[in-house]
């Protein structure tokens, strides 16, 4: 899949750095920084086609990715763990994301139940779970829409690369080419609420549900609900475990494995993308960590997207 790329300019990235950094406000405590004057003049510095290729992809009708870069970040601090970085960090990585955020016509939301309600988590290795396959450990990561076990999961996704490893890849699948490789009756049964879907090691707490794995949200959009192998995800009938285990046979064929695309995410490298949703059919993509994180210091920051006229009401 190509990816939309997208370069702010050297005197916009500037412009932009300057005007983050200058937002005293810590958004863990007042996210309704969004309307802020100085978002106004961000929105403002961007050129105009980024903020096309933002709002488009809202719309949930093309460009399931984008990727931005040029987005500043500002100090990237050194220290043996994240805990210690981000006490040493200003707060200009998190002030662009609530900006391009808000120009895309979202709200930054999170769980009490993920990285202490943070709405900017943070993606890097954590001691202790370092062999982990989740947000905090080192290993490779399966194909997944992000937090299907949850009543309502994001919309899209914000990845903000903040320091890089040169061997871990971010993955990127688009779901339509699975979903042209599965018949009627096993896409009718993935509309029924048959399949218990649970958290893993990246939340504080263990959450599940049973859900369909194709529904429609409360904005009118179906989502897909899946995990590409089948640690996290059961059926709770015979029928069901047989719908899983076609699906997880028709993600070995070569019309879906060709759509798998990989990212060397470095830093000021913005990636969006759509988690599953889409108008009368599903787009959107899932995606996934290949080959296991090399550098300690390997840091993303990470921003959960809804709608803002379905996340305000």
């Amino acid at each position: 899949m190509q990816i939309p790329r997208y370069h702010l300019g050297q005197e916009v990235e500037e412009l932009f750095s300057r005007l983050t950094h200058a937002m005293p406000v810590n958004i863990l405590h007042s996210p309704s920084i969004a309307n802020h004057e100085a978002v106004n003049q961000l929105e403002f510095l961007l050129p105009q086609s980024v903020k096309d290729a933002l709002q488009r992809i809202a719309q949930c009708k093309e460009s399931e990715s984008i990727l931005i870069s040029g987005v500043p970040v500002g100090n990237i601090p050194s220290g043996e763990s994240i805990e210690v970085r981000l006490a040493n960090k200003c707060w200009t990585s998190e002030n662009s994301m609530l900006a391009i955020a808000h120009i895309m016509g979202c709200s930054l939301v999170s769980s009490p139940k993920e990285q202490g309600g943070r709405i900017v988590h943070n993606i890097a290795p954590v001691r202790g779970m370092e062999n982990t396959r989740s947000s905090k450990g080192r290993e490779p990561f399966y194909l997944h829409t992000e937090n299907p076990f949850e009543v309502e999961p994001p919309d899209f996704l914000m990845l903000l690369g903040m320091e890089a490893d040169p061997e871990a890849l971010t993955l990127q699948f688009r779901v339509d080419s699975l979903m042209q490789q599965l018949p009627e009756w096993i896409k009718a049964e993935m509309r029924e609420p048959l399949f218990r879907i649970r958290s893993g090691a990246g939340s504080d707490e263990v959450e599940e549900g049973v859900f369909p794995l194709i529904s429609e949200n409360s904005s009118g959009l179906l989502r897909l609900r899946l995990y590409q192998e089948r640690e996290r995800i059961y059926g709770i009938t015979a029928k069901a475990e047989r719908v899983l285990c076609y699906i997880e046979e028709a993600f070995k064929h070569p019309n879906v494995q060709q759509n798998i695309h990989a990212i060397n995410l470095q830093k000021g490298e913005c990636l969006i993308f759509n988690n599953g949703i889409g108008e009368n059919c599903i787009v959107g993509v899932m995606h996934g960590r290949r080959n296991q994180i090399r550098n300690p210091n390997r840091w993303f920051q990470r921003g959960f997207l809804k709608l803002r006229v379905r996340a305000d009401s």
